[in-house]
């Protein structure tokens, strides 16, 4: 292979549950990650790390205090500065050789199709309540027979939904109308049981329904969002390598695990 000397040890210890092949085939992909937040600025890493060669990321957002609990990249020195800027310096300084694209206006209309043109997969993590932008998103990748990966997090539980070319789209799986407008989409309210089909047992159901209908924020830590990447990072892997389907349909993949309610299930 035509690696240098850097790329061959970065990546060394990864041979062998990794084939010099399959590594290969990682080097020469682009992951397309919206978000920079919790889940999204970790799978990123993720992918840094284990040697993908392209990325582009995307979030119009800054950095704020409370980001310091459980985001990537975030430290009190760069409060205030844009996420995907500084996740994007923060990367290239894990590998200098490594493509990324950075989108700091966030995925929007007028730039998904780029977004995810090129891609051989993407994640979402948007934030919950950007609906719009997540549903343009899915479009997209739709378009351009990708799978799109969503990972969500609540207290010590993930789901981790995988939507691929011939499953339902978003708009069917959250009972929105298809070809919805922006206006439509956007005072849409989503089911919580839909991004969090598994709900933990001890989250009071006064905090899910207010988190459901956006008055607060979906409680939670740290944890579960190393927990929820990984899952995805992983999917979208070893989707790539041939390793696993895509899901056959109609249903996306739906994985859910809660740490203190013990519970795990795969369906699709």
């Amino acid at each position: 292979m035509n690696w240098s000397k850097f790329y061959r040890e970065m990546i060394d210890r990864n041979i062998g549950v990794i084939s010099i092949k399959e590594q290969e085939k990682l080097r020469k992909s682009c992951i397309a990650i919206a978000g920079c937040g919790g889940m999204g600025g970790l799978s990123a890493e993720q992918c840094v790390r284990l040697g993908v060669g392209r990325l582009k990321i995307a979030d119009y957002d800054s950095f704020e205090i409370h980001n310091l609990s459980r985001q990537v990249g975030s430290t009190s020195l760069n409060v205030g500065q844009p996420k995907a800027e500084v996740l994007g310096r923060y990367f290239r300084e894990i590998n200098p050789e490594l493509e990324i694209e950075v989108f700091s206006g966030g995925v929007q209309a007028d730039n998904v199709s780029d977004f995810v043109a090129g891609a051989g997969a993407v994640i979402d993590g948007i934030d919950y309540a950007k609906l719009y932008n997540s549903v343009i998103l899915h479009r997209a990748a739709r378009a351009e027979g990708l799978c799109i990966v969503n990972p969500q997090a609540i207290a010590f539980g993930v789901s981790v939904l995988i939507f691929g070319p011939k499953t339902q789209t978003i708009e069917e799986y959250i009972g929105l109308e298809d070809g919805a407008d922006e206006t439509a989409i956007k005072t849409h309210l989503i089911p919580i049981e839909k991004f969090m089909p598994y709900f933990p047992s001890y989250v009071d159901s006064v905090v899910a329904q207010k988190a459901a209908s956006g008055e607060i924020n979906i409680p939670n830590i740290i944890m579960p969002r190393h927990l929820g990447t990984a899952i995805a990072v992983s999917e979208v892997v070893m989707m790539l390598l041939g390793r696993i389907q895509e899901p056959p349909g109609p249903n996306p993949r739906i994985i859910v695990l809660d740490l203190q309610d013990r519970h795990f299930r795969i369906t699709e």
